[in-house]
């Protein structure tokens, strides 16, 4: 619920569908945040983040771009009801934030990890939550 919470609105339609849409459309802005947020730490001093740590950074930021783009699929699945593709984008999406997550985990690597790491981490839950409401909605459990 708290993944859920602070993006539902007063008088908002509560259906298990809307609040999908909702979801995904908050995960969008929040990839949008990351990408944001890795390019800034890619572009900071080169004595504070070594070659290495901007190389991976800015594959993130490619990455958290698919993701993005995996969202809006997902999104437009939802509007027309095709549950089969909802699904498959959010697996692909899961797959993207796991891809930067195991980047993060590299020994010796990215001094600024720990934040990226946190907001990896929160996009990774909240694609993992939208890829479970939407399994559900297709099994008709909700």
């Amino acid at each position: 619920m708290e993944l859920i919470l602070p993006f539902a609105t007063a008088g908002g339609a509560t259906d298990p569908v809307s609040i999908l849409n909702v979801e995904i459309q908050s995960l969008y802005d929040m990839t949008g945040q990351a990408i944001s947020t890795a390019m800034r730490l890619s572009k900071e001093d080169r004595a504070v983040t070594s070659l290495e740590d901007r190389g991976v950074l800015k594959s993130c930021v490619k990455t958290y771009g698919v993701a993005a783009k995996e969202l809006v699929k997902a999104g437009l699945a939802l509007s027309t009801r095709d549950s089969k593709t909802v699904i498959l984008m959010l697996r692909a999406t899961v797959s993207s934030f796991r891809r930067c997550d195991k980047a993060f985990e590299m020994p010796g690597r990215l001094n600024k990890g720990v934040m990226m790491k946190e907001i990896d981490q929160v996009l990774l839950d909240m694609a993992k939550l939208c890829l479970e409401i939407s399994m559900l909605i297709q099994r008709g459990t909700l």
